[in-house]
């Protein structure tokens, strides 16, 4: 499968790097998409979580490709929460597409969130990576998936894409519970600078899917393990995390 489109309209704000990047290659993250399309394809009402949404291209690629499919949307970000909010509106989607503006961690409360200029939005998160300029600190809402799918009562989960800046293992440890009873499949970034700040590295990542019975793979397929993560981070930030 090549050349995904979207097929609902994103609303954005102008300049967004995000947008830019479709207006020279036409697809938002198509390799990426690709990927998630083929693990939904085949599933009978399937359930996505788009972890760091932003302004939504993932989730909307996703609904152009896979029938049936319901999304549950987390943006802390205020700049990007406004923009996918209107899109879920002018778009109609409110049925498929479920919103949540809160930070995704650990521990549940409040923390403090980094936020650029909407150009480089797409850098916000819980720690400044200190990769898209200077930012300011605001206070947003914080709760982990567990008390999230608790609360909801969803029976499965069947992917989970996680792009937090950095946040990802702090995410997964509040996720304990959803990943050893449901075992979704987990599309994550992982990147050796936006890690930089946090105290944890790539090897803490795969230490800890490791335990929850996960193997770890690029998302071209190669298994990752301690010996050759770090020379992975350096090729790519994509990666798979498969239940065994």
């Amino acid at each position: 499968m090549t050349g995904v489109q979207t097929c609902a309209l994103p609303i954005y704000s102008k300049g967004t790097s995000l947008i830019e990047r479709i207006h020279r290659g036409k697809t938002y993250e198509p390799k990426l998409t690709n990927k998630l399309v083929d693990v939904l394809k085949g599933v009978q009402e399937p359930v996505f979580l788009d972890i760091g949404a932003n302004i939504g291209l993932i989730s909307l690629n996703l609904l152009s490709n896979i029938d049936n499919l319901r999304i549950y949307a987390f943006e802390p970000g205020p700049h990007q929460y406004q923009y996918l909010s209107k899109t879920i509106c002018d778009n109609d989607l409110s049925k498929q597409v479920k919103l949540y503006q809160e930070a995704l961690s650990n521990k549940p409360g409040v923390t403090s969130f980094s936020v650029h200029t909407s150009k480089h939005a797409s850098g916000d998160g819980i720690l400044d990576t200190g990769r898209s300029g200077s930012t300011k600190l605001i206070d947003v809402k914080c709760n982990t998936l567990d008390n999230w799918w608790e609360s909801i009562g969803l029976t499965h989960i069947d992917l989970i894409k996680i792009d937090s800046e950095g946040a990802e293992l702090w995410i997964l440890e509040g996720a304990r519970n959803l990943l050893a009873n449901s075992k979704p499949i987990i599309c994550l970034e992982i990147n050796n600078e936006n890690l930089s700040p946090y105290p944890y590295n790539e090897l803490d990542i795969l230490g800890y899917l490791s335990g929850l019975n996960y193997i770890l793979k690029t998302i071209d397929s190669i298994e990752v393990n301690s010996e050759n993560i770090f020379e992975l981070v350096e090729l790519t930030d994509d990666f798979i995390a498969m239940p065994l």
